[in-house]
Formats: structure tokens, C-alpha cells, sequence
């Protein structure tokens, strides 16, 4: 849902408060979102426009192939996936340097997240938890034109 942000404020009482957006949709209704995580709004301001789109509850493709491509410890390399992908891409007449790649840019985004850490550009490690970005990305906004 996008739209301009008609204001923001706290719902509820005591440890159970959540923070609330209010939002004139571009499909010419007003909607009411709720948030749980108040840093999730800060910096957003009356007349800016949002995105707001539903928190990611499942684990992606590309989070389950690099689980599924750690070592027993938890380390992920990506020469060694590689490695083992490589004969069965060519084969296939895909690229499997760009399918690492867009594993390593999941990873880098993580890291960012505070997901997982980058020993360096061969050793990543995280935790051997689904990973999920929906509580650690902000929502996406931009000042009006």
C-alpha cells in the first residue's frame, strides 16, 4: 500500500503500546497500520509518502539454499557452493557466479540487519535460524516531490 502519511502516534496503554501510522492510500482510502517496533517510524513526517507492504513470515528460497549450503559449524563459502553448482548450471546454460552473487547480496543485506557477520569475503557466519528481514528493515519513504 502506498500513500502520504496523514500522521503518527502511540495505540494502546502501558507495555502493550504500538505505534500507529495513518495513511492516505493512493486507492483514495485512509488506512490505519499498526507497528509494533516505534523505531520502524522514525523520521517519518506528515506528508511524506510511504510504502508500506506486510512483514516477510517465511523464509525466502535464496535464505533456505544458503542454510542449506553451511557447514556443520554454521560457516557459509561461497567458492565451496560454488563448487558444488557450477557443472549442473553450465549444463543448464545458467550462470551460477550470478547465483552465488545474489546469495552473497541476501547475505550482505543480513549482515546490515545484524543477521549474520562477514568474517570476510569466503566466511560467513549466522545464526541456524530461518532468517527473516521483516523486523529489521525500515519502512521505505521518501519526502513529497
Amino acid at each position: 500500500m502506498t500513500g502520504r502519511v496523514l500522521g503518527k502516534g502511540l495505540a494502546g496503554n502501558g507495555p502493550s503500546e504500538t505505534t500507529y501510522l495513518v495513511v492516505d492510500g493512493i486507492d483514495a482510502r485512509v488506512h490505519h497500520v499498526e507497528f509494533p517496533d516505534a523505531t520502524r517510524l522514525d523520521g517519518l513526517q506528515r506528508g511524506m509518502i510511504v510504502e508500506v507492504t506486510p512483514p516477510i513470515t517465511q523464509p525466502r528460497m535464496v535464505d533456505l539454499n544458503i542454510l542449506g549450503n553451511t557447514d556443520g559449524t554454521g560457516i557459509y563459502n561461497p567458492s565451496t557452493h560454488l563448487a558444488r553448482i557450477r557443472d549442473r548450471f553450465t549444463e543448464q546454460g545458467k550462470g551460477p557466479e550470478a547465483y552465488i552473487r545474489s546469495h552473497v547480496r541476501r547475505l550482505e543485506a543480513l549482515r546490515r540487519a545484524g543477521h549474520v557477520q562477514r568474517v570476510h569475503a569466503e566466511h560467513w557466519t549466522g545464526p541456524s535460524r530461518r532468517f527473516c528481514l521483516s523486523e529489521a528493515l525500515p519502512t521505505t519513504a521518501r519526502s513529497p516531490e
